[in-house]
C-alpha cells in the first residue's frame, strides 16, 4: 500500500525569499498480520522557484502585500508540476532576521492560506538549524558516511548551526551573523549597519559611520571578528574546561568532525569574489573572512544544497509522520493547527499513571490555556514501553479528569505520547469522557511516536494512507 503526497515549502528569509514543491512516497511497511508502520519511502524536490529578494517596506518591516505576490506568483508556476493533485502539506517558515520584523506575524498568517488546509507557518533558531541541516545534506551525510557533520547555515541575518551524528540532530545553535548587517548603496558607501555591528565596531574602536564609505581592510577587520564569534565558546573550553558546552562546539572538538556552509554566504565561502560589493551587502567580506579562519580547512565539505537548504528543508523534512498505532473516532476534527503542547513532567505523569494527582494537572493546564490565550492545547506525556491494561486504564481514567478541567465540551481531546501506546490509550480514554457523551468520545485524538517539549505547537493534518497515520509538523513559534 503506498500514496504520494505534494508538499510546498516557502522560506521568507533576511535576505531572499525562496518556494519549493516536493512529493513523498509513503508505504507502509508492516505485513499482514502485524501492526502497520508507514513511513516515507521517497522524498523528491518536483520543482524549485527563483530566489527572490524579500521586500521589505523599512528595516523594521516586511512589505506583505509584495511578498505574497511573490509566493503566489510562484505557486502558480508550480502547477504544472502537480498533475492535478493537491497540496497536502507543507511549512511556511520566516528566517533570520525577518522573524524579528515587526509585522512577521501577520505576513504569517498571510502566507499560511496557500496551500488548502495544512501549512505550517513556522520560526524559531532551532527549527531554522535543524532544517537547514537536513536540506543542505548535511544529516544525509552524517548518516551515510557514518560520521559528524556540522552545518553552518550563514543567511542575511543569523547563522544557525546544527550538528548530525550518524543522522540524527544532536544540538543546535544560533549566531547573530549575517551577510545583511551592512549593507551598501552603488557608490559603496554604508546605508545600513545592524546593533551587532555596532557593538564591534565599538569593541574594536573601529572609525565606521553610515552614509560614507569604510576602507575595505576595515571591513575586512569587522568580518573577521564577527567570524572570532564562532570559536568564543570553544576557546573558553580549551582554556577553561567550561562545563556548560554546546553540542554544536563539542562537535567542532572532535578531530574528524566535518564542516559545512549552507545559505546565501556560503557562495561566498567556496567561491572567491573579485567584487567584495557584489551583493550590496556584507557578504563576501564575511565569506572571505570565514574561509580564511580555522573553520575552512580539510575537514570541510561542500553540501549538495546551500542557498537552497532552508527551503529545500522546509518543503521536504518539516513534516513527520504519527506512529501508525493512532486512535481517532472522527476525522473531521482535522486539520487541527497552531496547537501549543502542555509537557507533564515526569513526578506528575507518574502520579497519572496510579490513578492520583489529575485534579491538580487539571487546574495547571486550565491555567496554561488561558496563558497562552487559546482554547485548547495539546496534552504531552511519555507514556511506558508495554504498559499493562491495568495501568493503561488509570492512566486514560485520570486524563479524562484532566481534560474535564479544561477543554470545552465541543473541542476534541489531544493527547500525544512518544511510546508506541495511542491506540490503546485512545481507546480507554474515550470510555471515560464525562457522562458518556457520544460528542465527547468522538473528539478524542490520540497520537504516538512524536517528540515534543514546552516550546513547541503542533499541526495535525488530515489522515492519510487510509487513516493508518496523520502528518505532523511539530513547530516552534517565536516572533519578535
Amino acid at each position: 500500500m503506498a500514496e504520494t503526497i505534494y508538499s510546498i515549502g516557502i522560506d521568507a528569509g533576511t535576505s531572499t525569499s525562496q518556494t519549493v514543491l516536493s512529493s513523498f512516497l509513503l508505504e507502509n511497511h508492516g505485513g499482514y498480520f502485524s501492526v502497520p508502520q508507514v513511513a516515507f519511502a521517497e522524498r523528491q524536490v518536483l520543482w524549485q522557484s527563483e530566489i527572490h529578494e524579500t521586500p521589505l517596506r523599512s528595516a523594521e518591516e516586511i512589505d506583505a502585500p509584495a511578498l505574497r505576490a511573490l509566493v503566489a506568483a510562484d505557486i502558480a508556476a508550480a502547477q504544472p508540476y502537480l498533475n492535478g493533485h493537491p497540496i497536502s502539506t507543507g511549512a511556511v517558515i520566516i528566517t533570520g532576521e525577518t522573524a524579528r520584523k515587526s509585522n512577521a506575524d501577520a505576513v504569517l498568517k498571510e502566507l499560511s492560506g496557500f496551500a488548502g488546509d495544512f501549512v505550517a507557518a513556522t520560526a524559531g533558531p532551532d527549527l531554522e538549524s535543524e532544517l537547514a541541516g537536513r536540506g543542505s545534506g548535511a544529516a544525509e551525510r552524517s548518516k551515510t558516511h557514518k560520521t559528524t557533520v556540522v552545518n553552518f547555515d550563514i543567511g542575511g541575518g543569523t547563522t544557525n548551526v546544527a550538528v548530525f551524528r550518524k543522522g540524527e540532530l544532536v544540538g543546535v545553535t544560533c549566531f547573530d551573523i549575517g551577510g545583511r548587517h551592512i549593507r551598501f548603496d552603488s557608490e559603496n558607501r554604508i546605508i545600513y549597519m545592524s546593533a551587532t555591528v555596532r557593538r564591534l565596531i565599538k569593541a574594536h574602536t573601529l572609525r565606521v559611520e553610515e552614509g560614507k564609505t569604510a576602507a575595505e581592510e576595515t571591513l575586512k577587520r569587522i568580518a573577521h571578528a564577527m567570524t572570532d564569534v564562532l570559536f568564543m565558546q570553544e576557546d573558553a573550553y580549551r582554556t577553561k574546561g567550561a562545563a556548560q558546552l554546546s553540542a554544536p562546539v563539542k562537535a567542532l572538538l572532535e578531530t574528524d568532525a566535518e564542516i559545512t556552509f549552507s545559505g546565501g554566504v556560503a557562495d561566498c565561502i567556496y567561491n572567491n569574489k573579485s567584487n567584495p560589493y557584489l551583493y550590496g551587502d556584507f557578504g563576501v567580506f564575511l565569506g572571505q573572512a570565514i574561509r580564511e579562519s580555522r573553520l575552512f580547512g580539510k575537514q570541510t565539505v561542500k553540501p549538495r544544497e546551500t542557498i537552497r537548504a532552508t527551503v529545500t528543508g522546509a518543503g521536504m523534512y518539516s513534516v513527520t509522520l504519527s506512529g501508525s498505532t493512532i486512535g481517532y473516532a472522527d476525522a473531521s476534527v482535522f486539520p487541527l493547527k497552531n496547537l501549543p503542547v502542555f509537557t507533564v513532567t515526569p513526578e506528575k505523569e507518574e502520579l497519572l499513571w496510579s490513578g492520583k494527582g489529575a485534579d491538580e494537572l487539571g487546574a495547571a493546564f486550565a491555567g496554561f490555556l488561558a496563558q497562552n490565550d487559546t482554547d485548547n492545547a495539546v496534552l504531552y506525556l511519555e507514556g511506558k514501553a508495554n504498559p499493562g491494561y491495568m495501568e493503561l486504564d488509570r492512566l486514560a481514567r485520570s486524563v479524562a479528569q484532566v481534560f474535564a478541567h479544561a477543554i470545552r465540551k465541543e473541542l476534541p481531546r489531544i493527547v500525544v505520547f512518544f511510546h508506541d501506546i495511542a491506540k490503546a490509550a485512545g481507546q480507554l480514554l474515550r470510555r471515560y469522557m464525562e457522562n458518556g457523551d457520544s460528542a465527547r468520545k468522538g473528539k478524542v485524538v490520540a497520537l504516538d511516536r512524536i517528540r515534543v517539549d514546552a516550546r513547541n505547537y503542533l499541526d495535525i493534518g488530515r489522515p492519510l494512507m487510509g487513516g493508518l497515520a496523520v502528518p505532523v509538523v511539530v513547530k516552534t513559534l517565536l516572533l519578535g
